[in-house]
């Protein structure tokens, strides 16, 4: 409590409050953006091994328009996927960075994707 003297300095409260504040808006955010953007599907692919203190997964590149986009991906999957593996990818218009990959539709040969994504994933990739 922030008028109680438990040996916590103020400065040290009012962090902690902040960090939560911020985290919470994140989960709000992505959540409403994931729950009201239209989405559209491309072609991720594994691009390299990556780590940090959240864990160990896999760098997942894919375009969005003239935009190539990063991402790190840390679900299971994605630790099994392989470097140079590519998926369906849906992403959300409103926010491109949130994204989810489709590991049940690999990619196999080369396709041209739309500067826009699809709206569909093309019955051509479906196996």
């Amino acid at each position: 409590m922030l008028g109680k003297d438990d040996g916590v300095p103020l400065s040290a409260k009012i962090l902690i409050a902040s960090l939560l504040v911020s985290a919470l808006t994140y989960v709000f955010y992505k959540g409403y953006t994931v729950n009201n953007s239209e989405v559209r599907y491309t072609i991720g692919e594994i691009l390299e091994k990556y780590s940090d203190s959240k864990g160990v997964g896999k760098t997942v590149i894919y375009r969005v328009g003239s935009e190539d986009i990063r991402v790190h991906c840390f679900s299971p999957q994605c630790k099994e996927a392989t470097v140079g593996d590519r998926y369906v990818l849906k992403y959300y218009i409103d926010n491109p960075v949130f994204f989810e990959i489709l590991f049940d539709h690999p990619i196999t040969g080369r396709f041209e994707v739309p500067m826009d994504g699809w709206e569909q994933v093309p019955s051509d990739l479906i196996h």
